[in-house]
């Protein structure tokens, strides 16, 4: 695979090493090549990742991260490949977030990813885990994962895996590595580096026949990047190898990246036929033995028939209901597995339909996601035919429909205007908090001593913000109320003798660093994502209302509301966007 540039193109060279065995660690690359003229100029996307001890629900993660940073990469040629980047780690991050919080986080702590753009001569880096990055110039290797990528993994965070991005430039020449950290079981950066001086035969080759004497060879991915002058012809090396239960094998499927946020799952074969009980049948019928029955009808006109007996009669009868009766059961279960079958397959279809919608609301496209439900919907139509699991099944078109009601709820607020810019002259504060009452909004933030009161007075429609009118010692009274989400998915509110126990059901489900804002005088309790850029409002009950995102709000941090319910105040990228809240 190979990729022109101003001044060089880059030669990739591949080393995949996978186990069967069940628990090993699975290993991915992905090489993307845009074809759009449009999308050329941000050059090429390469992502090595490993997986250590996947699951079956774990088991397309680096499928779906690889397909979450693709597609926001190249969503937007305009904005550069540094800038497009971080977008998209941005957009991997959510993801993961999101995977995490819904209980499939087996993968913390065991996803090591390198991924690299290259575009002309500039090259950006990231990494996640213990990925490995070299880069070869001049005879000499440098560890590009010490030098240039900070990641404190010491806590990890599902919502912050991809931290922070390296830039750097190359040259003709250049030999970019990125691997999975188990290279380092096979081989130093010392004798990596030897390898990589040697000319007589290629890298690849050499690490392939290291890895062939090992014993236990691990798990292993390596994209060898060269940047060859323009005219350099020379082969590229891939070697995609599957260690099986006592040897090694080359294999020649090449798995593909769907350029969608699906999880492709295989379906069982719907027409296998359960021939077990028709042998078995057959089988008996076959050893069993008739009574031998003579019938002359060749004699006389006036010669009496012979007449069969009792006995045989009986036994010839009881043949025939024998053989009836098996065929008849041995269709009853053949029919009653395939309608097993045929419901299991449309169950998988209406999960991976659902899976579709969910991935579609990370990236707010809602029109996508209710497209999906739908088509989950129409396919539950079917699962009604086949008359088994019925309560199941009555449970599939309850979920499909609230998830379909409250995305309709969800209302997209375009080019909403700011009411203030606090980097503005006068104001010059960002606050972490804010807060509405009689008139005046307060804000404060963690890292400030005071708090600051602006009046909030509205003119022609629209409120309007002035500069600071007070500063109070970061110590005030109002009537707020505090609100905590728990793992059991109960909002409880504590104040002096009260408390109040909701159950939230809110489709796509809230993260866990959600922010609740409320008073005891409110109707309604609002509640800030951060992670999903949303603003969803619930009654007392715990009900939906309605759910609000938009373009302006992309670095949402808090939220305030009027007194009288009728508009919201959110702050975004160090703005105060004003929200109409009563036609939501």
């Amino acid at each position: 695979m190979e990729k022109k540039h101003q001044d060089f193109k880059a030669k990739s060279n591949v080393l995949l090493f996978n186990h069967t065995r069940k628990g090993s660690a699975k290993c991915e690359i992905f090489q993307f090549e845009p074809q759009n003229i449009e999308q050329i100029d941000l050059g090429n996307l390469y992502i090595v990742g490993q997986l250590i001890d996947p699951n079956d629900e774990s088991k397309f993660l680096l499928n779906t991260v690889s397909s979450v940073i693709k597609k926001e990469y190249y969503a937007n040629p305009k904005r550069g490949t540094l800038k497009s980047l971080e977008m998209a780690l941005h957009k991997a991050n959510l993801a993961l977030g999101e995977i995490a919080h819904n209980g499939q986080a087996n993968w913390v702590n065991n996803l090591n990813i390198i991924c690299a753009s290259l575009s002309d001569d500039a090259v950006n880096l990231v990494k996640a885990g213990q990925g490995q990055a070299f880069l070869w110039r001049d005879n000499t290797i440098i560890d590009l994962g010490k030098r240039f990528i900070i990641s404190d993994e010491k806590k990890p965070n599902p919502n912050k895996t991809f931290k922070s991005v390296a830039s750097g430039q190359a040259v003709i020449n250049d030999k970019l590595i990125l691997a999975s950290p188990t290279i380092l079981d096979l081989i130093s950066p010392v004798g990596l580096e030897q390898l990589l001086n040697d000319n007589t035969i290629s890298t690849c080759t050499q690490i392939e026949n290291i890895a062939k004497e090992q014993p236990a060879l691990p798990s292993l991915v390596l994209l060898l990047l060269e940047l060859r002058p323009p005219g350099d012809n020379s082969p590229v090396y891939n070697s995609n190898l599957t260690r099986g239960n006592n040897r090694l094998k080359t294999s020649t499927n090449k798995e593909k990246i769907f350029g969608t946020f699906n999880v492709i799952q295989k379906l069982h074969n719907i027409f296998s036929i359960p021939t077990r009980v028709i042998s078995s049948l057959k089988n008996k019928m076959e050893a069993t033995e008739l009574p031998k029955v003579t019938i002359n009808y060749g004699g006389a006109p006036n010669q009496q028939k012979p007449k069969l007996s009792r006995n045989h009669l009986f036994a010839l009868l009881g043949i025939t209901i024998l053989a009836l009766s098996g065929f008849a059961y041995s269709r009853y279960l053949s029919n009653s597995q395939q309608a097993l079958d045929n419901y299991k397959r449309v169950v998988e279809e209406i999960t991976i339909k659902q899976n579709e919608a969910e991935n579609a609301l990370i990236f707010n496209d809602t029109f996508r996601a209710s497209e999906m439900l739908s088509q989950a919907k129409n396919l539950y139509a079917n699962i009604v035919g086949f008359n088994i699991k019925q309560q199941e099944s009555e449970d599939i078109a309850n979920k499909i429909n609230t998830k379909i009601d409250e995305i309709n709820k969800i209302t997209h607020l375009n080019d909403l205007i700011p009411i203030t810019d606090f980097s503005a002259p006068g104001f010059e504060f960002s606050p972490q908090y804010i807060f509405v009452s009689e008139g005046s909004l307060y804000a404060w933030s963690d890292n400030s001593e005071v708090s600051y009161t602006y009046s909030l007075a509205k003119q022609n429609g629209r409120y309007v913000l002035t500069p600071p009118t007070d500063k109070l010692i970061n110590q005030f009274t109002t009537t707020k109320e505090t609100y905590k989400l728990n793992d059991s998915k109960y909002l409880k509110r504590t104040s002096p003798g009260k408390k109040l126990n909701v159950t939230i059901n809110i489709y796509p489900p809230i993260t866990s660093n959600s922010l609740f804002i409320a008073n005891k005088y409110s109707d309604n309790i609002y509640i800030i994502d951060p992670n999903t850029e949303r603003i969803s409002i619930i009654n007392r009950s715990g009900e939906l209302i309605s759910q609000i995102i938009s373009d302006s709000l992309k670095s949402l941090t808090n939220f305030a509301f009027s007194e009288d319910e009728k508009a919201g105040f959110a702050i975004s990228q160090n703005q105060l966007f004003q929200i109409d809240l009563i036609n939501q």
